[in-house]
């Protein structure tokens, strides 16, 4: 099948989710581990198979709706989830299943057994890079995370040459909600220097675990280009950029150099960015 062909690798995809769906309900059916074990590596390589064509085909609103119904087959399905359990309990092959089932357990309020699941799979293979970092995001997602223990995670889910961007893009975002930008700084430049072109480029448009915990900042403009500016801040050595798409246009239209602005932050492959501009400073609390 061509690698480059949309229409024959949604096919695929779609025929790859149809396997995943019946494998559920024959492991669900019969009770086999062996059944349980099949189903858990035809998740794995489903997730691959479209995670592989989203990075081909970014703009395929066909292979975007695939993925939804394969996460919904998958996430929401409690069959799934008994099928993930018992192939875990029958010894499957690798860390996607134990990470799988610890991310179903948190969709589900079942923090502790998340948690226990990831542990669990560090004490089986303690250098396993994406168990690693499926602890770190768990540990993220509590009420008080300590970040110290989230950073040692995120530290030892990628090595030295390799290509594993995302978790140094994931380790940055924790230095900088830290307070550790020298570190930060570093990373990001060792993330624009090495990652593909095509590695996140642009700014989330959404909060995730590390930005919605980040206050507003204060900034000055420094300078003014068409439909983008620079500021200066004290969150960061290197000036902001801030596009007029991620903030309000009318405030964006009204600025000038010198002014005093409050923003929110995001990240992109360079760090952080100025979003959600405001005029004037960050109001002081009593």
């Amino acid at each position: 099948m061509p690698a480059n062909d949309r229409f024959a690798v949604s096919s695929r995809l779609k025929l790859l989710v149809d396997e995943v769906v019946d494998l559920a309900n024959k492991a669900d059916a019969t009770g086999s581990p062996h059944d349980a074990v099949a189903y858990a590596e035809k998740v794995k390589a489903t997730e691959g198979a479209i995670l592989r064509a989203q990075q081909n085909f970014p703009d395929d609103a066909d292979i975007d709706q695939v993925e939804a119904r394969f996460r919904q087959e998958v996430d929401e399905e409690d069959k799934a989830l008994r099928a993930l359990e018992q192939a875990l309990a029958a010894g499957a092959r690798g860390s996607s299943t134990a990470i799988k089932v610890a991310r179903l357990y948190d969709a589900r309020g079942r923090s502790l057994e998340a948690f226990k699941t990831l542990q669990a799979a560090l004490g089986r293979n303690p250098d396993d890079r994406p168990t690693h970092h499926a602890m770190a995001m768990h540990l993220m997602n509590g009420e008080a995370p300590d970040l110290t223990q989230v950073e040692d995670h995120l530290g030892r889910s990628f090595s030295r040459g390799d290509r594993n961007y995302e978790s140094r893009f994931d380790l940055a975002q924790l230095l900088f909600l830290s307070g550790k930008i020298e570190a930060c700084e570093n990373l990001f430049s060792e993330i624009e220097q090495g990652a593909p072109d095509d590695f996140r480029r642009g700014t989330s448009r959404t909060d995730n675990v590390f930005t919605k915990r980040l206050n507003r900042h204060s900034g000055r403009i420094t300078s003014l280009r068409p439909g983008y500016a620079f500021l200066r801040s004290s969150a960061y050595p290197s000036d902001l950029l801030a596009h007029r798409s991620m903030s309000d246009a009318d405030v964006f239209d009204e600025l000038m150099i010198g002014d005093e602005v409050n923003f929110k932050i995001r990240f992109n492959r360079q760090g952080p960015t100025a979003v959600d501009m405001q005029m004037g400073r960050v109001a002081v609390r009593a």
